[in-house]
């Protein structure tokens, strides 16, 4: 649930639409929505992925299978680090690893830049780890970098850093530029759906350069 008294713009309503740009993205999300209660923002509300009926399924965030601790000692962690543990662990590794790929193009192309190793998760399964639904994906003004490098040591918003260590997510040129293509095609969407969603031209503006379409 995601609405502060003190928001000064409509933080629910961005992350809906981050939500469902993610969706046409093929970007792997569990049902949400928005609500306003007493705040004239929305509130982004979406059903927890970490239970099956009244069962609990075991979570466990990228931060804790990667043997980091908040602070400074997570700095500098990559994405080449979460495709090992899905290689070691998965239980379908090769379309988590496509998928954690298709994620890192989509943080690149609306800057959601908090993407750090609690903003991804794995349920456990019978057959091991699995990469969880996405989640806490937001716009972000300012940012030149996602918080995770992309490469070992880079984590500039360049889709090239994506092409350069597509090989770790096994992809070849023609899987990976498929994936690019279908998630700036629904990225390139972004106003139409701020539109709907009753997002003022003001907010909209002061967004626009989040979007890297």
């Amino acid at each position: 649930m995601d609405c502060q008294v003190n928001d000064t713009h409509d933080v629910g309503a961005w992350e809906m639409v981050c939500y469902e740009l993610a969706l046409a993205a093929g970007v792997d999300m569990f049902p949400s929505e928005i609500r306003q209660f007493s705040s004239g923002y929305h509130t982004f509300l979406t059903k927890r992925f970490d239970r099956d009926g009244e069962k609990r399924l075991h979570f466990s965030s990228a931060m804790t299978q990667l043997q980091y601790y908040d602070g400074e000692q997570s700095q500098g962690a990559s994405y080449l680090e979460i495709t090992e543990f899905i290689s070691n662990s998965g239980a379908q590794t090769e379309a988590d690893l496509a998928q954690l790929w298709r994620r890192i193009v989509f943080n690149i192309a609306v800057s959601n830049t908090d993407d750090h190793l609690r903003k991804h998760g794995f349920l456990l399964t019978k057959n091991g780890w699995k990469l969880s639904p996405a989640y806490d994906l937001n716009p972000i003004v300012g940012k030149h970098g996602l918080h995770l490098n992309i490469t070992h040591a880079d984590n500039a918003l360049d889709y090239q850093l994506a092409f350069d260590v597509k090989d770790f997510f096994r992809l070849s040129q023609t899987q990976a530029t498929q994936i690019y293509d279908e998630v700036l095609m629904a990225v390139k969407q972004w106003q139409t759906v701020a539109k709907r969603l009753g997002i003022s031209r003001a907010e909209k503006a002061m967004k626009q350069s989040a979007f890297n379409v």
